[in-house]
């Protein structure tokens, strides 16, 4: 199939420890990120609005970084190469793309309320003709394997930000 859901990926204490940490980041004006214009290929940029990038490892305490690498194991994978928090504005997506480069990839969704009507999903490609979608649910971990084709639906202009955590493990040489 090519991808895993893991709900409920962390326990209830860790899981408030990281989404509290997300949202006081984006509040703080002292916050530095990179954008999906800076650092995406133009190819998968398209039409979306701005999502903002700020790397998990050069703003939280070693105890959060440690949280999310003890839980992390539980996938049967190497400390990650890359953990960011993305911050998906209103109209932001990405188009359909693979990770090319990256052995796997997870999103774990941070937004203690989501209401469905304002997009977010992730479609996954599960073979030629048909798409998994999948809501950004809390504390929901997703998995996807190498070379998965995927996409996300763009956020309303009603939603809140959606606040997700990126994680990549390079291809191994």
């Amino acid at each position: 199939m090519g991808y895993k859901l893991h709900t409920n990926f962390l326990s209830d204490e860790e899981i408030n420890i990281i989404s509290n940490e997300s949202f006081s980041l984006f509040k703080d004006p002292k916050t530095k990120y990179q954008t999906n214009l800076t650092r995406w290929d133009k190819n998968i940029i398209l039409d979306s609005n701005i999502v903002l990038i700020n790397n998990i490892t050069n703003n939280l305490k070693l105890k959060k970084v440690n949280i999310l690498n003890k839980n992390l194991k539980k996938l049967n994978k190497n400390k990650p190469d890359g953990i960011s928090f993305f911050y998906w504005t209103k109209g932001s997506y990405i188009p359909w793309h693979s990770d090319e480069g990256y052995e796997m990839a997870c999103t774990l969704y941070l937004n203690k309320n989501w209401n469905p009507n304002w997009g977010g999903f992730i479609n996954i490609k599960t073979d030629e003709y048909n798409v998994s979608s999948i809501k950004p649910e809390y504390n929901n971990l997703v998995e996807l394997q190498k070379n998965v084709f995927h996409s996300t639906t763009p956020t309303s202009l009603l939603a809140d930000i959606r606040v997700t955590i990126q994680i990549f493990w390079n291809v191994s040489n």
